[in-house]
C-alpha cells in the first residue's frame, strides 16, 4: 500500500469514530455550498481535532514505513521489520499510557493508533515472523526487495487490494481537504495541529 491508502483510510476510520461518539450538535460555521457529507466530515474534523491532533494520527499512519524503508533495505533486505511489529506498537502505546499519566499528552495515543491501522492496512499476521517478533527469533526474512517500486506501481496498476485502498484513501485526504477549506482552516491546522 502506497501513501494514500495508509494516510486516507487511517484518518478515515478516526473521523469515523469521532462521528459516531461525538455529540450531535457542535456549533460549526460550514459555508453555505457546503453539501450535507461535507458538514458530516467537517463537524467530526471539529470533534477528533478537540480529542488529538489528527497530525500525529497521519505520522502514525505512515511511521512503520516511515523507519522500516530506508533501515530494512539497506540493511536487512526487508522493508518490513521493527516498526512493522507488535512489539513497536505496544512500546508506543505503553509509551502513550505514561505520557498522558504524566503529562496529560494524548499525541502519542494518536500516533500509536495510526500505527496500529498500518499494521492492520499491511496485513502484518499473514508474516508472523515479524509481527510477532522477536517470538520466531531476532532475524528478519529475507525478501528480494529490488524492485519495490516498480513492484507497487505495477500492482497499483493490476492489483485491487493495491489500486483500492489507494484511491479510497486519496479521496478521504480530499474530502478532509476540502473541509478544512471550507472553514478557512487549512493553514491554522498545519501549524497548530487546531481548529480552534
Amino acid at each position: 500500500m502506497l501513501l494514500f491508502g495508509h494516510a486516507g483510510i487511517t484518518l478515515g476510520v478516526a473521523l469515523l469514530g469521532a462521528g459516531i461518539l461525538g455529540h450531535r450538535k457542535t456549533m460549526v460555521s460550514y459555508g453555505k455550498a457546503a453539501s450535507p457529507h461535507l458538514r458530516t466530515v467537517s463537524r467530526a474534523v471539529d470533534r477528533l481535532s478537540k480529542w488529538v491532533d489528527i497530525r500525529w494520527i497521519l505520522v502514525g499512519a505512515l511511521l512503520s514505513d516511515i523507519i522500516d524503508k530506508p533501515l530494512g533495505l539497506l540493511f536487512m533486505s526487508n522493508g518490513r521489520v521493527f516498526a512493522h511489529s507488535l512489539l513497536f506498537l505496544g512500546l508506543l502505546s505503553i509509551a502513550g499510557v505514561v505520557l498522558h499519566w504524566r503529562k496529560g499528552w494524548t499525541w502519542m495515543y494518536a500516533l500509536a493508533f495510526g500505527t496500529l491501522f498500518h499494521l492492520v492496512l499491511d496485513f502484518m499476521w499473514q508474516t508472523p515472523e515479524v509481527f510477532l517478533w522477536p517470538k520466531y527469533g531476532v532475524a528478519f526474512p529475507v525478501m528480494d526487495e529490488s524492485a519495490w517500486l516498480s513492484d507497487l506501481w505495477a500492482g497499483f496498476l493490476s492489483a485491487p487490494l493495491v489500486s483500492v485502498p489507494e484511491v479510497l484513501g486519496f479521496g478521504v485526504c480530499i474530502t478532509f481537504l476540502v473541509a478544512l477549506m471550507l472553514r478557512r482552516k487549512v493553514w491554522q491546522w498545519l501549524r497548530r495541529g487546531t481548529l480552534e
